[in-house]
């Protein structure tokens, strides 16, 4: 295993899963969220806020797992669980400015930094399934 995961860091230049693009990103808007969601009453008051609490920490969180996982095809798997989650995000967000929980101009924000870790991660996966894998050694 570890043969693997020396081939697709070879390749990609990386070595550890905090240097991915797409983990950056997905945990700038797990941050970003947890700034909202410590606004006073949020918590109290915003009917999805562990949703989005649950959903902003499961992107960098699979991200990581992926990595982890030794096979590009596999890594690729666990980042599209990671892009469901900041589309979760995204719509929980859309929510929290239709309900006033964030103002029509601090919105963009938020909505960047998933589209951003959205798009970082489709960018991943693009990558890790054109990868091939390598060759298993018999022992």
């Amino acid at each position: 295993m570890a043969a693997r995961l020396q081939f697709l860091c070879g390749m990609m230049g990386l070595k550890d899963f905090r240097e991915f693009a797409a983990w950056q990103r997905a945990e700038e808007l797990r941050v970003l969220c947890e700034a909202f969601l410590a606004r006073p009453g949020v918590r109290d008051r915003f009917h999805r806020a562990q949703q989005l609490d649950d959903a902003a920490a499961s992107a960098p969180r699979n991200i990581a797992e992926g990595f982890g996982r030794f096979k590009p095809r596999v890594f690729a798997q666990f980042v599209s669980i990671a892009k469901g989650s900041e589309t979760e995000v995204l719509s929980i967000l859309l929510e929290a400015r239709s309900t006033k929980f964030l103002t029509a101009s601090e919105f963009p924000k938020y909505e960047t930094a998933a589209k951003r870790a959205i798009g970082t991660a489709v960018g991943l996966i693009r990558y890790l399934q054109r990868s091939t894998e390598p060759p298993t050694r018999e022992p």
